[in-house]
């Protein structure tokens, strides 16, 4: 039988004892690295473990598009089983709205579907290509320019 307990009450046994928690010297706010945790700080708002509904966005294998791993509604008191993974790629714009409305459908919070948007735009950024080289410009004496002639400031006759 298992009981139902609160994420209220799994915070305060979570927040300063978890494998996850990274702690260092005269820093005040305290990072994590816990899966569904998108801005890496440890506070209950952003914890994957205890939030009922978090995101974790990563990068496939063969590197192409990003891996999504959202909580099934109703299913927070099994945590082997409350974890979907689905792979996006493709475009970025198409990626990047099957992920809005994949969000918004299952009604996760507003400011985390913007910070997942974010973090899957910059894996599909790093993704691209590097532009090729148009070679090197000649700076310096070495350019091939027309000297322009100085400026001579035009005087009117004095008369008198």
């Amino acid at each position: 039988m298992s009981y139902a307990v609160s994420p209220h009450l799994t915070w305060l046994i979570v927040k300063n004892n978890n494998a996850f928690l990274k702690k260092k010297r005269n820093i005040k706010k305290h990072f994590s690295t816990e899966p569904g945790n998108i801005p890496c700080l440890s506070s209950f708002k952003y914890s994957g473990i205890v939030q009922p509904k978090s995101v974790h966005i990563t990068i496939p294998q063969d590197n192409r598009g990003f891996v999504v791993r959202t909580k099934k509604p109703g299913s927070f008191y099994k945590p082997g089983k409350s974890c979907v993974r689905e792979v996006i790629s493709g475009h970025a714009r198409s990626s990047l709205k099957k992920l809005r409305n994949k969000l918004q459908k299952n009604r996760y919070r507003q400011e985390l579907t913007r910070m997942a948007l974010c973090k899957a735009s910059a894996f599909l950024e790093s993704q691209k290509g590097l532009k090729a080289s148009k070679g090197k410009k000649k700076k310096g004496k070495g350019k091939d320019k027309e000297k322009k002639q100085p400026r001579v400031k035009k005087t009117k006759p004095a008369t008198s």
